[in-house]
């Protein structure tokens, strides 16, 4: 049973409405370097926290603890921080054990947890105490008794049935307290246990006579199944499963073995690796290909040799294995090196307006109708006349084409710049279009009621939506952005600052800006023609987040979204690129170009040291991903992580730069000159309101 059990603490039950909480108390002697008490706690098999002797206090490995922490002090201190205490009480329950045992090494486990059908609502609980790895006694409680696994355990079976308060105290415990906390944790944690993440699969083999490994990590849940496959039928012969084994982020990694011994070089091609994750559709399928095998050093494969010409890069030499904070196993290669990844086919169009735009633009009106479209003129209109009229004059009224010429005054106030709104219509620095189209007092006028919403709704709105002011405008233009235009090969993620200093609760401070306050934007932008692709406002914490993910990667999906699945590649700075950012876009088939941080836990620790020879480049790979270090000056070296290089070589300039630094400079200027152009056609003016600006 206790084998079982731990079965169980690790891969929990396919059911996908069966939740498991499962605590493990475990005390030893005679055993060097280990914990004299260690405390594991489990939710759905994913470590919630973990205590030994050599720490102080409980750790914490999910963030959403800190939560409950903060939020629920009681549950917190009950269960949590009373768990290093209860190695005393353990030591006492379980003295007993070590009558009929002398010498040696000793462990003594308690294994106490309940399961909970979240649809029946049934509950299911259990307490087993193991000695030297084999069941011992089982608390029955039904009977509310002790029954013993083996003779040897019939004397601290007697001994526990003569404990009435604390048979008590566990029959308390499985009916009340762990259903309580099983239900409290998974509440905290269900966006956690919720979420669906696809793996990064690989083939690995030691030597060219060993077995082909697929292994498959950083896939949740663990309702997986991998399988080798000849001609698409699944094969048994030859094949050797590994266990499931979780990862500490919570995630699951597994590997299957096959024999290929016998298959010649020429039926390779028919076999293949499959990974099916439970929700998901599509799987992941890897063939069994020379090109895709990782090896280790000194054993590269036979294809890379006959592919090794003057003209062509390098045969694969690993110069060494290492493995970075996060768990993340890097491999060293020299410059040149052809590596074993295949990059996914690029997207080869270049950006253009979509076949819907060029079909309706024939003129100069009909293009800005594809942005700022008539229904949107129309809201606008009736907004501002309902302003007006609750304000000023129950007659005050603006027809829809004053409203689209007072549009072009502020777009053409940017174009013809002049000291202030006053010179607009000034005799000498005047523009005679708008000085003849429509008097300042009337531009005043309009720009004082301009309204983008229904001012009666939008305090209960503003309660989930801080841009409600303008958001369903916005909404609107943000859809014809991406409707109107399909973005070229290269599109650049980043932030913009819009300069403002109205009142506005969202408003920010980045001491790099030149204006300093403002509001932010993400923007997506086309490297081509600095076209904006999608663009969205940061309004402070967003609550629809999920939990367990980094702001950095949920913005550049979110913008990247509309264009994924194409064989894109986007480009980021070091405040977006990150491994697990890398993963994500290439399971939709989208690879990513961008400078990384090198405080990242997932950089490898020889990447870390500045002082390198100026000029020097060192390249590390992973699982369809690549990083360049390159030492640009004496101590500053940049590093660029790509998942799109499967080659990572040096120009014969003096700098001998990487190709991956020159492709970086050369597309993430898209930003930055689209940034350029924002300000120097700038149309906002003072106002103490945002949404006008």
């Amino acid at each position: 049973m206790l084998k079982e059990l731990m079965i169980l603490f690790f891969c929990h039950t396919a059911s996908a409405v069966i939740h498991s909480l499962i605590c493990n108390f475990m005390i030893s002697s005679g055993l060097p370097n280990a914990p004299e008490y260690l405390v594991i706690l489990n939710l759905d098999n994913v470590l919630m926290a973990y205590y030994d002797t050599n720490m102080k206090t409980v750790e914490p490995r999910q963030h959403w603890l800190k939560e409950m922490k903060k939020e629920d002090l009681d549950t917190w201190e009950n269960y949590m921080q009373n768990a290093p205490l209860y190695q005393y009480r353990l030591a006492e329950d379980t003295k007993s054990f070590f009558q009929q045992q002398t010498g040696g090494f000793h462990v003594i486990q308690q294994i106490t947890g309940c399961e909970w059908d979240d649809e029946t609502g049934g509950i299911h609980s259990f307490t087993i105490f193991g000695y030297n790895g084999e069941d011992f006694i089982i608390f029955d409680k039904d009977t509310k008794t002790w029954i013993a696994s083996t003779p040897e355990a019939e004397i601290a079976k007697e001994n526990f049935n003569g404990k009435k308060a604390r048979t008590e105290e566990f029959k308390t415990y499985h009916k009340n307290d762990c259903p309580i906390l099983l239900k409290k944790s998974f509440n905290y944690a269900k966006s956690v246990l919720h979420r669906t993440v696809l793996p990064s699969v690989s083939l690995l083999q030691k030597t060219p006579s060993s077995p082909v490994s697929c292994h498959a990590t950083g896939f949740y849940p663990n309702r997986a199944m991998m399988f080798w496959r000849k001609d698409r039928e699944e094969i048994h012969e030859r094949v050797v499963h590994r266990e499931m084994l979780p990862n500490q982020d919570g995630t699951f990694q597994i590997q299957i073995d096959l024999n290929i011994s016998s298959v010649t070089p020429e039926d390779w091609r028919r076999y293949d690796c499959v990974f099916q994750l439970s929700g998901i559709k599509e799987d992941v399928v890897i063939g069994l290909e020379t090109s895709l095998i990782r090896t280790n050093c000194g054993t590269c494969k036979k294809s890379y040799e006959d592919e090794e010409t003057a003209s062509q890069p390098k045969k694969r030499a690993c110069l060494g294995t290492e493995t970075a904070k996060d768990g993340t196993v890097w491999r060293e290669e020299q410059v040149g090196t052809c590596l074993p990844f295949t990059p996914i086919e690029a997207y080869t169009a270049d950006g253009e307006p979509t076949a819907k735009a060029r079909k309706s633009i024939l003129s100069r009106l009909q293009s800005f109708l594809c942005f700022i479209t008539l229904d949107m003129l129309h809201s606008i209109q009736e907004w501002t006349i309902q302003h007006a009229q609750q304000t000023e004059d129950v007659h005050w009224f603006m027809d829809l084409p004053e409203l689209m010429a007072f549009i072009s005054f502020v777009i053409l106030r940017g174009v013809a710049r002049v000291p202030s709104l006053r010179d607009c219509w000034s005799a000498n620095l005047g523009n005679p279009q708008i000085i003849g189209a429509m008097p300042r007092n009337r531009f005043q006028d309009i720009m004082q009621h301009l309204r983008f919403d229904d001012r009666s709704t939008r305090s209960d709105r503003a309660k989930t939506d801080k841009f409600a002011a303008i958001s369903s405008v916005w909404g609107s233009f943000v859809t014809n952005c991406i409707t109107c235009y399909n973005p070229g090969l290269h599109i650049t993620v980043d932030e913009q600052l819009f300069p403002s200093k109205t009142r506005c609760c969202f408003l920010q401070y980045i001491a790099s800006k030149p204006d300093k306050f403002g509001i932010k934007f993400w923007v997506a932008c086309d490297l081509k023609s600095k076209y904006i692709c999608n663009v969205l406002p940061y309004l402070g914490k967003d609550p629809n987040r999920p939990k367990w993910e980094r702001l950095s990667e949920n913005v550049v999906m979110r913008l990247m979204e509309p264009f994924l699945d194409k064989g894109r590649n986007v480009t980021t700075d070091n405040f977006f690129t990150s491994l697990s950012l890398a993963q994500k876009l290439l399971r939709r088939k989208t690879t990513v170009l961008g400078t990384v941080n090198k405080i990242r836990r997932e950089i490898p620790q020889s990447a870390r040291y500045t002082d390198h020879n100026e000029f020097t480049t060192q390249v590390f790979s992973t699982s369809a991903a690549t990083l360049t270090a390159y030492a640009a000056k004496r101590k500053k070296t940049v590093y660029i992580l790509s998942s799109m290089h499967s080659v990572v070589q040096t120009d014969n300039t003096t700098k001998r730069k990487p190709n991956t630094v020159t492709l970086y400079n050369t597309t993430k200027c898209g930003m930055d000159v689209m940034d350029q152009m924002v300000r120097e056609y700038t149309v906002h003016r003072e106002t103490r309101r945002w949404p006008p600006r």
